[in-house]
């Protein structure tokens, strides 16, 4: 286990304290920034995205402006070529109309869109209007009917294109996909076979009979609006799912709009489709009843619009707090980081250093010395064993001085000893030798009396 550490045991080693928390630093400093770099760039790309949705939510609306008159300049063309001359003067102020939205749709895309394909799909409808304004007048009824439908089939799909190039259909959020699958799909749908419905049920109703296929082809309509409106319903319900308050904002022009096409319909199936034999509607009713119904559809499309582009704007301040909250939370992080590195990095110098001088104490001879480092980590442990060292050399050193305290005063006794001693042999010597003269003298008396 130790060889997994040689590496880390060599490298730290080898550098000073101050090396060492530097290299704890960056090492901490380089993920976390990298990550909470990663982080705050994606939440402010978040709310860029979502600034380019709402620019988006007008480009939109200019194309639904349009796309509601383009039905009614069909719907005025199949009367002035079936020989209604009184509505002549309709079609050319509709006419005017839709060249005034075509240009301010032009406008706002030029202002806000910077994707060339769909400027591109723009000019070329543009142009597919100019080309039918200019052969309308010779086309059959089914000619005109077939090219107004297939502009508007185009503006449809730009719908889509705009919605998909600028995130709105792909959003994270469901709820945004859901209000933007109304704006672009369903809405449009509903509002394209109401339009129809109405032109051909007021077209049938002022002949009062049923020209061949014409039965099978109003009932087919009822039930494209019937499909498309249950797709609406069932898109508002997911929305309500998903987020009750965007879902609310809608409710009341969703009812007062399904309760429009609700009598249309059934104006249509009563009066028209009740029998294949005879018609009871009028025309004009019928035509009246139809215009609610469209009109309260794109009344309910203009609702979604700005609670959308709030849910939005709601949803980009969010975007924009979350990435200077994030962006705090990486430098607070980091200060914290720096702040209890410094902290450790003191502590240590200084307990250290108190380390080391009370050590070169010791080393002198001030066994007296007692560390106070003041901290309850490891280096406690270390303050303990080098007062316990102190203690211990005081003691062993203040035995060892007894000692020879001791072996001093046994020195002298000896020395008093060895005096006494040898004053005792010095007697004796004297004696001895007083004795020996005396033993001399004796030997010559006893000579001197023997001679």
């Amino acid at each position: 286990m130790s060889s997994l550490f040689t590496l880390a045991d060599s490298i730290i080693g080898r550098i000073g304290f101050a090396a060492k928390f530097g290299l704890i630093i960056v090492l901490f400093l380089v993920p976390i920034g990298y990550l909470g770099g990663l982080q705050f760039n994606e939440s402010r790309a978040q709310a860029q995205r979502y600034a380019e949705e709402l620019a988006a939510l007008d480009h939109l609306v200019a194309i639904r402006n349009l796309y509601e008159k383009v039905p009614q300049h069909r719907g005025l063309s199949q009367a002035v070529l079936k020989g209604n001359d009184g509505a002549r003067g309709k079609l050319d102020g509709t006419r005017r109309e839709v060249d005034a939205r075509f240009a301010r749709l032009i406008e706002t895309d030029r202002a806000i869109n910077d994707n060339a394909s769909l400027t591109a799909g723009l000019e070329q409808l543009h142009k597919e209007w100019k080309d039918l304004q200019q052969r309308n007048a010779g086309l059959t009824p089914p000619q005109s009917f077939a090219q107004h439908t297939a502009l508007i089939g185009g503006l449809a799909r730009l719908m889509e294109q705009v919605a998909d190039d600028a995130g709105l259909s792909h959003d994270s959020d469901i709820a945004t996909v859901y209000s933007t699958r109304m704006m672009i799909d369903a809405v449009p749908t509903v509002a394209e076979y109401l339009g129809r419905t109405r032109g051909l049920g007021s077209g049938i109703a002022a002949a009062g009979t049923f020209a061949p296929g014409l039965y099978t082809k109003l009932a087919t309509n009822v039930e494209f609006v019937d499909y498309a409106q249950q797709r609406l319903q069932n898109l508002l319900a997911a929305l309500k799912h998903e987020s009750p308050q965007l879902a609310a904002q809608l409710d009341a022009q969703s009812r007062t709009a399904g309760q429009k096409i609700d009598a249309f319909l059934t104006l249509v199936r009563n009066g028209l489709l009740a029998s294949e034999e005879s018609t009871s509607a009028g025309s004009d009713e019928v035509f009246a009843a139809g215009t609610a119904a469209i009109a309260a559809t794109f009344a309910f499309y203009d609702t979604v619009r700005p609670a959308l582009a709030e849910h939005l704007a709601t949803s980009a301040a969010a975007a924009r707090t979350q990435s200077w909250l994030v962006l705090a939370t990486a430098g607070g992080t980091l200060l914290l980081l720096a702040y209890f590195t410094a902290g450790f990095y003191r502590v240590v110098t200084r307990s250290v250093n108190q380390l080391s001088n009370g050590a070169q104490q010791i080393a002198t001879g001030d066994l007296s010395v007692r560390l106070q480092l003041g901290v309850r980590d490891e280096l406690l442990q270390v303050e303990r064993a080098i007062n316990g060292m102190a203690e211990s050399f005081g003691t062993l050193i203040g035995g060892v001085k007894r000692a020879g305290e001791a072996v001093n005063e046994a020195t002298e006794h000896m020395g008093s000893v060895t005096t006494s001693t040898r004053e005792s042999m010095d007697n004796q010597q004297m004696q001895i030798s007083q004795v020996a003269t005396a033993v001399n003298e004796m030997n010559a008396t006893v000579h001197e009396v023997a001679q």
